[in-house]
């Protein structure tokens, strides 16, 4: 008898085996299943796989946007029947991308996605959902590897720092010099600011200088020393 149930139980397990595999990997009549977020990266080649064996058309639902044709000269949707014959193949292969995304999607978080209609905006906000989870998992990671070893930040680390210690103003002058200049380390990045800061300062001390004061009858201004160096936000930093 308790070979008889284990003989059993090894089937079931590899019974099991096969339907785990199947829905992983999909078959001719079955999508391949996004069983968990963190196997994004490999089920995304499945999918695509499977979508283009599935009919061609379809994968190119996924990468391009849809959108209905309208009965001419009004914002009104054109009815089916009344669409051209690539328009209703068209419209035919977005309704099926769209139901094959959808079941390849986990139930439990499908609900989530309901304001997507189209298969091109479906792909695309799943996509935005697992890299969120990355980063989010990433930023955790950085955080306890800190906790762990104490301050040991790198180049990339410090600079985001102070950019977000930073007014919006600066915002466009990090981006820039960040994409301008690979391998820009913090020193660097402080001291551009620091130099544009000045630029600035200058740039208002000439607006604000009278150009000929003995216009008005007044004596001439003695010009202001430029021997000291104009100190900026950024000049304790360094």
């Amino acid at each position: 008898m308790s070979e008889m149930y284990a003989t059993i139980a090894s089937q079931n397990t590899k019974l099991q085996s096969i339907l785990i595999s199947e829905t992983e990997v999909g078959s001719a009549n079955k999508v391949p299943k996004l069983l968990d977020l963190a196997d994004y990266d490999n089920w995304k080649g499945r999918f695509e796989t499977h979508l283009n064996g599935t009919y061609t058309n379809l994968w190119e639902r996924i990468l391009s946007p849809y959108e209905r044709p309208r009965v001419v000269g009004t914002d009104l949707i054109q009815l089916l029947e009344r669409l051209a014959v690539d328009e209703r193949k068209k419209y035919d292969s977005e309704k099926k991308a769209y139901w094959l995304l959808s079941q390849a999607i986990p139930n439990k978080i499908l609900h989530q996605f309901d304001e997507h209609k189209t298969a091109y905006s479906l792909w695309n906000a799943l996509k935005a959902r697992v890299e969120g989870n990355t980063n989010l998992k990433k930023m955790k990671a950085t955080d306890i590897r800190k906790e762990k070893c104490g301050i040991d930040y790198s180049e990339d680390e410090k600079i985001d720092c102070l950019a977000d210690a930073l007014p919006d103003k600066w915002n466009s002058l990090v981006l820039i010099l960040r994409e301008n200049l690979p391998g820009l380390t913090l020193v660097e990045l402080i001291q551009k600011l620091e130099e544009q800061e000045m630029k600035d300062k200058w740039k208002a001390r000439r607006v604000n200088v009278t150009q000929d004061p003995s216009l008005y009858g007044g004596s001439i201004a003695t010009p202001p020393a430029s021997s000291a160096k104009i100190q900026t936000a950024f000049y304790i930093l360094l």
